[in-house]
């Protein structure tokens, strides 16, 4: 009769157990997914631009790079869970300066047809895209967070005149583990399978997602700006960005991830001498 109590109890816990394991893991899943297909949000588009076509994708543009009368233009990319208007202002402002300039949607966001986010790698096969799809003398990119992973990644493109990132991230998989142990002590480990799933669901692996290694081969001119109190990406990462392709470096006080903007008018003024380096150097 003993025998049987605790076989019975036994067998409880042995289901407990796996049932809070098949939870763990389904969580883990949708974890995942909501990561790689974040929630749809579809921006107006500001009446300064307009719609330009890129593989099916609705990118905004000046008018001036639709006629294709742009000289220079900006290539504008935005990061993970932010949308195509995260540059807008600051594009619409470039453009008041007679730049052309170029919003792309990112890939599993916005308007994008895209259904997953790429961490880097599709977002910067969009990049090159829009590149080859306007005319222009000289191309300078501009990207945020993921999207400034993106654009380092992009870089290699012949075409690309100069590069500018804020809060970029250089080397994916460290950053990945930063992201989870400062939610959760301990996190990198409890979560991983996160990392694990999405990388299966992309068929990529985030050790091989380096950023850096495209920006040690860059020999133009670049900015790298990191805010001060960036909670999502480490300085390191900025710092190492910065020194191996010889960018200038530019440490925003006081704020944080992806609020580089807030500081108005010398984020434009900033970005506009990169440019004029640019031609310094034609």
């Amino acid at each position: 009769m003993r025998l049987q109590r605790l076989n019975k109890w036994f067998r409880r816990v042995i289901f407990l157990f796996a049932g809070i394991f098949a939870a763990y893991i389904a969580l883990c899943f949708y974890m995942a997914e909501e990561v790689l297909s974040p929630k749809r949000v579809l921006p107006p588009r500001p009446q300064e631009l307009v719609e330009l076509e890129i593989n099916n994708a609705p990118a905004w543009a000046s008018p001036s790079v639709k006629s294709g009368k742009a000289k220079t233009v900006f290539i504008f990319s935005h990061g993970l869970m932010a949308q195509q208007d995260f540059f807008a202002k600051v594009a619409i402002q470039v453009a008041k300066k007679g730049f052309g300039v170029v919003l792309p949607p990112m890939p599993g966001q916005g308007y994008s047809p895209l259904q997953r986010v790429g961490f880097g790698l599709t977002e910067s096969e969009v990049i090159q895209q829009t590149i080859d799809k306007i005319k222009a003398d000289k191309i300078i990119l501009v990207g945020c967070s993921m999207g400034g992973a993106a654009t380092w990644l992009a870089s290699k493109h012949p075409r690309v005149s100069a590069v500018i990132t804020e809060g970029a991230y250089g080397r994916l998989d460290p950053v990945t583990r930063y992201w989870f142990e400062r939610k959760t002590p301990g996190g990198s480990i409890l979560f991983r399978p996160v990392i694990w799933i999405a990388s299966w669901k992309m068929g990529m692996n985030p050790a091989n997602v380096n950023p850096v290694e495209t920006a040690a081969k860059f020999t133009k001119p670049a900015l790298v700006i990191q805010c001060e109190k960036d909670g999502l990406i480490p300085r390191e990462q900025a710092e190492e960005l910065a020194k191996v392709s010889n960018a200038d470096y530019w440490l925003i006080p006081g704020k944080k991830h992806a609020q580089g903007q807030e500081v108005g008018d010398e984020y434009v003024r900033r970005l506009i001498q990169v440019a004029e380096k640019v031609s310094e150097k034609a």
